[in-house]
């Protein structure tokens, strides 16, 4: 018996050397998470987050330390700047408010809560980062402010009530199937789909031959707008990009394997990697580069960098003999194509309206030009 006793007061002073926290059924919990705070109402099953700065990273595996708890509320107050990964996966919780302190909403921060039916996202957040909102199977609607500017890949899919979608045209950057599986995708036309000034995927399948003229006014392509997309995108010959275009994302046009040739605008700085001229090789499970791809652009250009990089044939705009200047010789060119006289030696370069034929008034906008009429061609 003494011995007995010996042990169960070595154990109680064991335990007493470590923080004890209380079930949640016995009252709240509370706790630091970052740079926050963190607190549980057992009667209100409420949790809140406050402070200044951000929460700690969390995932599928490594969870928050309220995720086995009851939670039906959760309050994120204003001062919290960033809502880090896998903060508030799987809660039971049906709608929040995003603060206007927060900036960013980290990867699958709110993935799985399937009761979720509406986010309030304040002014003043500029990015929703990948799956941060995927499979919340109840959520109905997103408005997202004029601040937002970067939404990542997956960031609302399989969101299947999700019906109404608004953006701003302030957004610069979207990841690939933000919103597939949902009711919004399923209800939009067949054709290209923009949001906000991106333009953002291609629903349905292309017709033989199929010419993409992109919007004007579009300021990006997301990545993998084609892609990943199921388009028959080997059906897409021809792609007339608007001088507003300032960048197109990774793998934007992968896999268009008969686009032979594409004109990049002067404005667009930033082609990111694969956005043309790659498709998929079985026998290496790898990317290979399209045979005989052109990129056509101003000199010293985004568009000539990538061609350098990856290996393509680079053709100044205008320069319809190719020989690396444009000069009187391509409006000689342009003109003896248009009298079907003799085919020029790049189309994509002589075609200077983009409006697919090489015509008379590709050479009057030539002769413009080289009279410094208009700056690029």
């Amino acid at each position: 018996m003494k011995k007995l006793l010996t042990l169960v007061l070595a154990a109680c002073l064991l335990l007493s050397a470590f923080p004890f926290t209380a079930a949640a059924a016995d009252g709240d919990r509370s706790g630091v998470t970052g740079t926050c705070t963190w607190n549980y109402d057992a009667q209100e099953k409420e949790l809140t987050i406050g402070g200044a700065g951000e929460t700690d990273y969390y995932s599928f595996d490594e969870p928050a330390p309220w995720h086995e708890l009851d939670v039906r509320k959760l309050t994120v107050e204003d001062g919290v700047v960033r809502i880090r990964s896998g903060a508030f996966i799987g809660l039971k919780i049906e709608s929040v408010v995003i603060p206007p302190s927060v900036l960013t909403i980290g990867m699958i921060a709110f993935a799985d809560c399937q009761s979720l039916k509406a986010v309030t996202f304040s002014e003043g957040l500029e990015e929703i980062n990948g799956g941060a909102f995927m499979n919340c199977a109840a959520l109905e609607r997103i408005d997202l402010p004029e601040s937002m500017k970067r939404i990542g890949p997956f960031a609302f899919e399989n969101c299947s009530a999700l019906e109404t979608v608004s953006v701003p045209d302030t957004l610069e950057s979207i990841g690939v199937a933000i919103f597939d599986n949902t009711k919004w995708f399923e209800n939009l036309p067949k054709g290209a789909v923009y949001l906000g000034s991106i333009l953002y995927t291609f629903k349905g399948n292309m017709p033989e031959g199929y010419t993409l003229t992109i919007r004007k006014g579009t300021r990006g392509v997301a990545a993998g707008a084609l892609g990943g997309a199921p388009t028959q995108k080997e059906h897409l010959t021809r792609l007339v990009i608007p001088d507003s275009v300032t960048t197109i994302g990774e793998n934007a046009f992968y896999a268009c394997v008969n686009l032979s040739a594409v004109r990049v605008p002067a404005g667009v700085t930033a082609l990111d990697e694969r956005c043309f001229g790659f498709n998929y090789d079985p026998e290496t499970d790898g990317n290979v580069a399209l045979d005989g791809f052109v990129i056509c652009g101003a000199e010293n250009s985004a568009a000539q960098t990538y061609a350098a990089d990856f290996g393509f044939t680079f053709v100044r705009a205008g320069d319809a003999d190719g020989n690396g200047v444009v000069n009187v010789a391509d409006v000689t060119a342009i003109q003896r194509q248009a009298a079907e006289i003799e085919d020029v030696r790049y189309p994509i370069a002589a075609d200077n309206d983009q409006n697919g034929k090489v015509e008379i008034g590709d050479a009057t906008l030539a002769l413009q030009y080289l009279a410094e009429f208009t700056s690029t061609l």
